[in-house]
């Protein structure tokens, strides 16, 4: 079995919390998420931006795998 960690940012965790959005909604959209941008040029990593509807409201996570 392969285990998986997810980082968390400073900003990122700011706005989970402003926004009342949970690790599980985070991680959710991580396994379902459709990508609809990819960001090659980021840095330091190169990071695509999901989309899914959780619990009927539509969430996008930035991330790098």
């Amino acid at each position: 079995m392969t285990e998986h960690y997810i980082f968390y940012t400073n900003h990122a965790v700011r706005q989970m919390f402003q926004r009342n959005i949970s690790t599980t909604e985070i991680e959710y959209v991580l396994e379902t998420g459709k990508i609809i941008m990819d960001y090659l040029d980021n840095k330091p990593l190169p990071s695509k931006l999901l989309f899914s509807m959780v619990n009927l409201r539509p969430l996008h996570v930035v991330c790098s795998f």
